[in-house]
């Protein structure tokens, strides 16, 4: 796929887009407007907007062919080394790495979850605990009742509070 796209930049005054037809006119269209006020001081991002121009966009289940352990991949690994195309096979090597990397974090954010689920079920509980032994009013008595003791040691060594 060659690069066939819009250029459009933001920046916080205005949005400006322009037709490239390739990556040269595209770096050549962001110089030019870089003459635009606010563009060089002010700009939030600067990306190509890429045309398809036709070609197919794949539904999730026509991927399931192209991932590892597919049925058939074995098959499919075959047609990719015979189509002898090195771009083609590095985009479909990182099509795994992405997708084995995917799968991976799911699966920590589902543990993630779990013990999340735990670990709060285990502080409910906790707290629960402290309410039944009513901590915090227990705390608060000990505390007055300390406070109470100095005062009365203070009396009797002839301070004044």
């Amino acid at each position: 796929m060659g690069f066939s796209g819009t250029c459009k930049v933001m920046s916080q005054r205005k949005e400006v887009s322009e037709t490239c037809p390739d990556r040269n006119k595209y770096l050549q269209s962001l110089q030019s407007l870089q003459g635009f006020p606010g563009f060089a001081d002010e700009l939030l991002y600067t990306a190509p907007i890429f045309h398809y121009n036709g070609k197919p966009v794949y539904r999730a289940e026509q991927l399931e062919k192209l991932k590892l352990g597919a049925e058939g991949q074995d098959q499919t690994d075959r047609m990719i080394h015979r189509l002898n195309d090195p771009s083609l096979t590095a985009e479909v090597h990182r099509f795994h790495v992405m997708a084995q990397e995917l799968e991976r974090l799911e699966e920590a954010i589902a543990e993630s979850e779990d013990r999340w689920g735990e670990l709060a079920g285990m502080h409910c509980k906790t707290i629960r605990q402290l309410e039944m032994a009513d901590t915090l009013l227990r705390i608060q008595d000990q505390d007055e009742g300390l406070v109470d003791d100095v005062l009365k040691e203070d009396k009797q060594c002839g301070h004044r509070a």
